[in-house]
């Protein structure tokens, strides 16, 4: 008989961010630019030095857009850590800014636990074969976790630690994120305590080795005031595995200015490249700056700085 971890199932009491359509259009445009979209992430939680021994935490994150309407669930399994409060948090890559998603307790008696289905999202979305695998990994994680640490922690420091989370509980929190937040644009998912100190970090940055992250997406081009009539698409395949990031992309457009040349941005910024239209009006783009693995937006402007086309994911 498989042996069974003893599991705290928890509800997030929220501090949400209000859950209203982006008027700026980070997706940019109308909802019509938006096409189809799908991102599914498995991100390994790294315990920092302040964190109990042992402690660990995995994090699935699940995105989809259809007709400009996204949602984003995030659901995390964490062990070790001690009882008490916690505050979960995201920090993202435009801009570094971190927000409080909100706040759970891990420890006391199940029937303390609030369950506030303010998403209505209902935790029968989790497979069973994705928690044994965490659960799995736990096991590896923890290990090399505590051997990774023993050097920055004295030996009563680790025996406390251990005394005080050695009943192998997990701790389930799972979430709709607000419709503020771009998952693209998540660098950090962290785990702190009720002082700010963080104990448990997921980069998607600079991911650990087993952290995989797959996104594709499939969008309708917007023209702008140097192309008024362009048409087309733009579609985006990214991975992360063993602890780099892939990214290819592809822009097609039709009715643009013939035989122009066109500056090429990302995110917002030059890039140095540039892209010509042939002499129907048509142009393809492939190849962007190597750097440029993270993508949420790509414009084209003509010769005198103005829009032709634009895309977002």
């Amino acid at each position: 008989m498989k042996a069974k971890i003893p599991t705290a199932l928890l509800a997030l009491t929220l501090a949400l961010l209000p859950s209203t359509v982006r008027a700026d259009g980070s997706h940019s445009g109308s909802s019509t630019n938006l096409c189809d979209e799908q991102l599914v992430a498995r991100i390994v939680l790294t315990a920092t030095t302040n964190a109990p021994s042992g402690a660990v935490g995995i994090a699935r994150l699940k995105s989809e857009t259809e007709d400009g309407v996204t949602e984003t669930v995030l659901r995390l399994r964490l062990r070790g850590l001690l009882a008490g409060d916690y505050l979960l948090e995201i920090t993202t890559q435009s801009n570094g800014v971190t927000t409080t998603l909100g706040q759970f307790t891990v420890g006391g008696d199940d029937d303390d636990c609030d369950d506030h289905s303010h998403s209505g999202h209902s935790s029968s979305d989790s497979s069973d074969s994705d928690d044994s695998d965490d659960d799995s990994d736990f096991d590896r994680q923890g290990h090399s976790e505590r051997t990774g640490h023993s050097e920055s922690r004295s030996d009563d420091d680790d025996d406390d630690q251990g005394e005080d989370n050695g009943d192998g509980r997990i701790t389930q929190v799972e979430l709709l994120l607000p419709s503020e937040i771009d998952p693209l644009d998540i660098g950090q998912i962290r785990v702190s305590d009720m002082a700010g100190t963080v104990l448990l970090v997921g980069d998607l940055v600079t991911p650990n080795p087993t952290t995989t992250l797959k996104f594709r997406g499939l969008v309708s081009i917007t023209a702008g005031e140097g192309a008024p009539s362009a048409q087309g698409k733009a579609q985006m395949q990214s991975q992360i595995r063993k602890g780099k990031r892939t990214t290819r992309f592809t822009l097609v457009a039709s009715q643009v200015p013939a035989d122009a040349t066109f500056h090429v941005a990302v995110n917002g910024s030059s890039v140095g490249t540039t892209v010509r239209s042939n002499r129907k009006g048509r142009l393809i783009l492939k190849k962007l700056p190597s750097q440029q693995s993270q993508i949420r937006s790509v414009r084209l402007m003509d010769s005198q700085g103005k829009s032709a086309v634009s895309t977002s994911f």
